[in-house]
């Protein structure tokens, strides 16, 4: 079996918000498409890593729908009543990150929201970026990259484009050298 992976794997509108002026993200239902193979996508993960306030608003999407697979919320705050397999973190996540590399296991997805991305990136904690950006311009909202973000150099490793105008982008760490490369 390969090394387990944390993929950052997120959809954000062309001016890079991941979320509407409210937090909202039903905007995002009308490009839904098998064609863009999430069913895949969720059957090779089996540890979701969000940060609390992403944690809360899937929360307001009705019961929590995860509870076969593990779920770790960074948060200071304590979670009243978590639906099963769902836990609190609250230390380094660099140190995490190895934790969860070095355990059995299929990958992990890092799912947001942008302060999360963001402490993922900052501690060079990630392997896999995947991109999904909509054809749709938002005017504002909630960033994938809030403010302030490091510079960080990013391989590309593939582009596609589905019928519906969204575009994926796929990236490593440059210095990377056992994923390859190339845009297909």
């Amino acid at each position: 079996m390969s090394a387990r992976k944390l993929v950052i794997y997120v959809a954000l509108s062309v001016d890079g918000y991941i979320a509407d002026a409210e937090g909202g993200v039903d905007w995002l239902q009308e490009y839904h498409s098998a064609e863009m193979e999430f069913s895949a996508f969720d059957a090779s993960i089996d540890v979701f890593l969000m940060g609390r306030k992403t944690f809360d608003q899937v929360l307001t999407f009705g019961p929590w729908k995860h509870s076969d697979r593990r779920a770790i919320v960074l948060t200071h705050r304590p979670i009243d009543n978590p639906p099963e397999n769902v836990e609190a973190y609250e230390g380094d996540v660099a140190a995490l990150a190895a934790s969860l590399r070095a355990g059995d296991g299929r990958n992990v997805w890092v799912m947001g929201g942008g302060e999360t991305v963001r402490a993922f990136l900052d501690a060079d904690a990630w392997d896999e970026i995947n991109l999904f950006v909509m054809p749709v311009v938002l005017g504002g909202g909630v960033p994938l990259f809030p403010k302030p973000s490091a510079r960080r150099a990013l391989a590309l490793t593939a582009a596609r484009s589905f019928a519906n105008g969204v575009v994926r982008l796929d990236y490593r760490r440059p210095d990377d050298a056992d994923a390859g490369g190339g845009a297909s």
